[in-house]
């Protein structure tokens, strides 16, 4: 059986995200491991397809402080839109 892209692509950027120089450049910043791995395990297909995507646009060797920001940006959109969501929901309520 072939995995669906969107399994692979979400294994990808745990790869990514598992490696060493990366980690060390993120417990530099104060962002704990724990932390980075449970927001890629709770990236969306979407997501993790989009952020898969842009790992191919990396240069060989090039700047991962780039996808480090994409990783960022994924990290503070997710409870974004989910409390929008739950906001909206709230205020539709009323």
């Amino acid at each position: 059986m072939v995995p669906q892209t969107s399994a692979v692509d979400g294994e990808r950027v745990a790869v990514v995200v598992d490696r060493n120089d990366l980690r060390a450049k993120l417990e530099a910043r104060g962002v704990r491991e724990a932390d980075v791995l449970g927001r890629v395990e709770a990236l969306t297909d979407a997501e993790a397809t989009e952020l898969s995507a842009q790992i191919d646009s990396l240069p060989a060797g090039g700047n991962p402080l780039a996808f480090l920001f994409y990783v960022m940006v994924a990290i503070v959109a997710v409870p974004v839109i989910i409390i929008g969501a739950v906001f909206k929901a709230l205020v539709a309520k009323r």
